[in-house]
């Protein structure tokens, strides 16, 4: 019996692909039993380790190692490039901590996972996210997928403009990929709903959306390219009540997810998206 099973292993590893990223499964709580951490304690959230993830990724924290502002208030007072990028980024990781935690850079994924949970958009809204992980041809792709209601009914060369919007975004974001991290982006445009996860209104003319509900022929590529940071699951970075009672978003940093008119594709952007596959 016993080689039974390690001849079906080993058929396994030889038949499925696998790709080696940089994540490691371990839950918050795991963790918590190990370094002793206090559940109870309020302020658990400001573990040193969350703080020291950030700091492998570039982002500058202040002389007690941590992120200068932890509240939007006195972000928006005070806050620099660096410290908008601190608190984005510790935000996100703090709302996803309770189910994962990954610390190390050394785990393969050979299954495809179905990866889905609620952003913050515009801040405020918890709506969904939805996409898959797999790996292919030796990297990890995170794919999603859109069957766009109203597209057949496009003109030809206004289809064309779609898909080539679509694929100019995408290419954005592996453009920007960081060289050291295999990991891809990958957006399709499905001809069936049912094989779509996002079913989405094709409009004409300026549309804010939301991201799940419309998007536009007249769209540049780059509003396409901030969409899809929402439908793999990162928040806007801008402030949406100062930004619609003021006319100023008040984003200091140069993030795709601050404005689309912006490039910037900080590194904390693929640790959200991809560490998934270890929580999930």
């Amino acid at each position: 019996m016993r080689s039974l099973i390690l001849i079906i292993a080993l058929f396994s590893q030889i038949a499925t692909a696998s790709v080696t990223i940089p994540l490691r499964k371990l839950s918050f709580h795991q963790r918590a039993s190990e370094e002793k951490i206090n559940l109870e304690d309020k302020n658990f959230w400001h573990a040193k380790e969350i703080f020291k993830r950030l700091e492998d990724f570039g982002l500058e924290l202040n002389d007690k190692g941590r992120c200068r502002y932890l509240t939007r208030r006195k972000l928006l007072k005070y806050g620099s490039q660096a410290d908008w990028d601190c608190f984005f980024a510790f935000r996100n990781i703090v709302r996803e901590v309770k189910y994962c935690a990954p610390e190390n850079w050394d785990q393969e994924v050979d299954e495809p996972q179905r990866i889905r949970g609620l952003l913050r958009y515009v801040g405020v809204a918890p709506l969904p996210f939805k996409y898959d992980l797999l790996a292919e041809n030796g990297k990890l792709v995170a794919r999603t997928s859109i069957y766009y209601n109203g597209f057949k009914e496009l003109s030809k060369e206004d289809q064309q403009k779609v898909r080539t919007k679509v694929k100019s975004a995408v290419n954005l974001w592996n453009k920007k990929t960081p060289s050291d991290l295999p990991y891809e982006i990958d957006v399709q445009i499905k001809d069936r709903k049912e094989d779509a996860l996002f079913k989405i209104n094709m409009v004409r003319g300026w549309t804010r959306g939301p991201y799940l509900k419309e998007h536009s022929v007249d769209w540049n590529y780059k509003v396409y390219a901030h969409e899809f940071g929402h439908m793999l699951g990162l928040d806007d970075e801008y402030d949406q009540i100062i930004g619609t009672l003021f006319g100023n978003s008040r984003c200091t940093n140069n993030s795709m997810m601050c404005a689309h008119r912006k490039d910037g594709f900080p590194r904390y952007y693929w640790y959200l998206i991809f560490r998934r596959a270890q929580c999930y």
